[in-house]
Parts: structure tokens; sequence; C-alpha cells
């Protein structure tokens, strides 16, 4: 079973068609999907939004070995539009820091991820910046992260257009140029055995 984490519909739209998804009742504050060995959660904005969510998977079913986070996020060091895999996430308290896994087959740069709680302006530091891939591996704990855990983030804002600037006119055509290959993910992240991933990591 893989779970996909995504904060907004958008985001979960790429997966919901490719994976024929269905909508499932009886989910309290969020909106899931599911079919098969998928299942997708609309999360809501922020860190505590996001462990919430992951919380609330596990709790109701916890019989995920892989988890996927996608997500829209900022970067100073990549170009808009451009895929980035997590290598390591960075949480917005102090010593916060997380291994995630990268799918050996996936040809994206990657980067460390840096969970911050209010959209960035600066892009100060190298990487990428977005809003819940901290949640998620709080919720998740280190060793589940490294073995089971692969963030995937979209660059759609920087120095030359803050967050601020984003409108979701934008953010759809982004989306919807990427969504061919966030199709394959979900398969690509089965092909591998969780006991492999653990001796990798």
């Amino acid at each position: 079973m893989i779970n996909i984490v995504a904060a907004f519909a958008g985001e979960a739209r790429p997966f919901i068609d490719a994976l024929s998804l269905g909508l499932q009742p009886g989910c309290g504050p969020f909106v899931v999907y599911e079919r098969g060995d998928a299942r997708l959660i609309i999360s809501g904005m922020g860190v505590d939004s996001a462990e919430a969510a992951v919380r609330f998977l596990s709790d109701r079913a916890d019989t995920a070995n892989r988890w996927l986070n996608f997500g829209i996020a900022g970067s100073a060091q990549f170009g808009l539009g451009m895929l980035v895999v997590a290598r390591r996430v960075c949480g917005p308290s102090s010593g916060e820091s997380w291994r995630c896994y990268r799918p050996p087959a996936l040809s994206w740069p990657d980067a460390v991820v840096r969970s911050v709680e209010r959209p960035e302006t600066a892009y100060a530091k190298s990487g990428v910046y977005d809003m819940e891939a901290a949640g998620i591996c709080r919720a998740l704990g280190p060793r589940r992260c490294a073995a089971e855990l692969s963030c995937i983030k979209l660059i759609t804002d920087g120095p030359g257009r803050p967050a601020s600037r984003l409108d979701k006119k934008t953010i759809r055509a982004m989306l919807a140029k990427v969504g061919p290959q966030l199709a394959h993910l979900p398969g690509a992240l089965q092909q591998t055995d969780p006991q492999t991933r653990r001796e990798e990591t």
C-alpha cells in the first residue's frame, strides 16, 4: 500500500486521475481518495496539518509501507517548473532533520527540503522551501522516513517570482505540465521492497 499526501486538490489531481482514485466517505476533517493499493489524503497547508493527516491515515489503517509527499515549493537554487527530490527534510524547529528515500529510477536532482511556517520570501539558503514535509516526517519518525518516504517538490516560486505573486491559473498550468511525469511515481515507488530500502539506509 502507498499513501500519498498532498496539501491541496490541485497537487493531488495528477495522482487521482492516473490511479482512478475514488472519494472515500467518513474521513472527518480530511478528504481521502482510495483504490486498490493506493490511498491519497489532502492535508491542507502547513506542517501541523500534514502531521495530523499522516496520523489520521495511520490510525485508520496503517497498512502502508510506502509514503509519497508531493507539493509545490520555492527555491533560489532550482529553476521554475523543475521537479526536485528531497534527500533530507529540515523542520522549522531547531535541530529537526530527517533523511528521506530517493527512488533510484528518478533522474530529478535532489536537495534539502526546508519546511517553514509561512511562505518564504528571502530564499536565502540552498535547497527547497515548502510548508508540509516536516509534518509528515514528524508523524512517521526517522526510520520510516529513511525507508518509506519520498518527497517530490515542484518549484513554482523563487526570488524572481515570490509566492505572493503566484495565482491559481499559473499553478494549475505548471502542475499540468508535469502531470505525465508524476503519474508514474506511485508505480516506481511500489517496485522497491521496503526491506531493501532499510538495508540501503
